[in-house]
């Protein structure tokens, strides 16, 4: 079974752009994992559709403590 999942920016973005990266958070938790490039990417306020969410950004700080 694989245990991480790297997503990219389109495959992310796709689900920030509707609000449903709740369903990425339910269906593999603890086990999505976003590369840095793809962290800053997402971050950038000229593409203000696919901003993280609360339930994005609550989950990536989580994770980069961990």
């Amino acid at each position: 079974m694989i245990k991480k999942l790297f997503f990219d920016t389109d495959c992310i973005s796709s689900f920030l752009w509707v609000k449903e990266e709740k369903i990425l958070l339910t269906l593999y938790p603890e086990r999505i994992i976003l590369p840095k490039q793809v962290s800053d990417e997402l971050c950038n306020p000229s593409i203000p559709h696919i901003l993280p969410t609360s339930t994005f950004t609550e989950y990536k700080t989580k994770k980069l403590k961990n």
